[in-house]
């Protein structure tokens, strides 16, 4: 009975286990700032934040979760650990209010190999009452993805700040250009991975809106660590005496 014990052990020690933190959103480092199943938070769910505020003279709602859309798994596959701001509309209730800064942030716990990181931001323009927006009157003027404060490289298209193309009165929302940074490869090792991005624009008029569809997203994936084929090998290894000893 202590054999097959220790091997129930082992195999369990092979048994990915992830404890999270909270997800969390910054507004204007420090101005507000919402965590999972905190004040501002209207979901209840684990590792969901949904919020309506105002921050800076912005209307902002959307959902911070840790689900992976498909430009980030176009780039890593499907991620060991992700976080994004989707659902998403930021609106100027005037002219000039100048630049709104978003900080949102995803922690697991553990340590991973051979870790490959990517972000993505998909934005688009429109505005609250279906007027023109001129082409370049909104910039997005940051996005940075990091992992454990490593800035996650190559940036496409290029650096920014991206502006945003004519919106014709009347018309559906259009993109800005998708913003891809990555894949990266993080040696030799990483601990307790903290991963998110930096996003921030600045909206030229009132009504406009910046919106995130398919969502601005951080993750990464990894292999396992060098001590799990171990412990992999000593329970395979000890299967054979499992068998003999069920027999008995």
């Amino acid at each position: 009975m202590h054999k097959l014990s220790l091997l129930a052990a082992i195999c369990a020690a092979i048994v990915p286990v992830s404890t999270t933190s909270a997800v969390v959103i910054d507004f204007n480092n420090g101005a507000l700032v919402i965590t999972d199943n905190g004040i501002g938070d209207t979901n209840l769910a684990i590792d969901v934040i949904d919020f309506n505020t105002t921050v800076g003279g912005y209307l902002l709602q959307g959902t911070v979760d840790t689900g992976a859309g498909t430009n980030l798994t176009n780039l890593i596959g499907v991620p060991n650990g992700s976080v994004r701001l989707t659902n998403f509309i930021g609106e100027a209730t005037a002219s000039g209010l100048g630049q709104l800064d978003i900080q949102f942030s995803h922690t697991v716990l553990g340590t991973y190999a051979g870790v490959i990181a990517a972000d993505s931001l998909d934005a688009y323009v429109s505005h609250a009452t279906a007027a023109p927006v001129p082409a370049g009157n909104d910039l997005i003027n940051v996005w940075q993805g990091f992992v454990n404060g490593i800035v996650i490289t190559p940036t496409v298209p290029g650096p920014p700040p991206y502006l945003n193309p004519n919106l014709p009165a009347s018309s559906l929302p259009l993109p800005y250009p998708v913003v891809t940074q990555g894949p990266m490869a993080l040696t030799p090792l990483i601990t307790n991975p903290a991963f998110g991005a930096f996003f921030s624009f600045d909206l030229g008029s009132t009504g406009d809106q910046i919106q995130l569809f398919n969502s601005a997203e951080v993750g990464f994936t990894a292999v396992p660590e060098p001590g799990t084929f171990v412990l992999l090998g000593l329970a395979l290894a000890g299967l054979p005496l499992l068998r003999r000893r069920l027999k008995k």
